[in-house]
């Protein structure tokens, strides 16, 4: 019984550590995506930061034809999905439009 108990410890610790390298792989990939399309914009990356009290996300902030635009991201979901959005508030140049909305994720 303890060779399987011993078993089940090093699958499960093999387990972890794919996970956790996986998620180091996927996060680099998107903010090497976020720092390229600041990049292309003339601003400026902010990689997200983790609190356990209030995450930050990643964040871009350029300007756009006189306008300081942001750009981030947030996480939106219910029971077995998970959908990451980002949204770009700003103040518009020109009038908006009564009724007009900003798209939704």
């Amino acid at each position: 019984m303890e060779p399987l108990i011993v078993l089940l410890g090093v699958a499960s610790a093999g387990a972890l550590a794919w996970a956790w390298r996986h998620q180091q792989r996927v996060t680099a990939e998107a903010d090497a995506a976020w720092a390229r399309a600041a990049a292309e914009l003339g601003g400026t990356f902010t990689p997200a930061e983790s609190h356990w009290f209030r995450p930050e996300p990643r964040r871009i902030v350029a300007t756009v034809e006189r306008v300081t635009v942001e750009i981030d991201h947030y996480e939106t979901g219910g029971k077995n999905r998970t959908m990451v959005c980002a949204r770009a508030p700003a103040r518009a140049a020109g009038p908006v439009h009564q009724g007009s909305r900003a798209p939704t994720c």
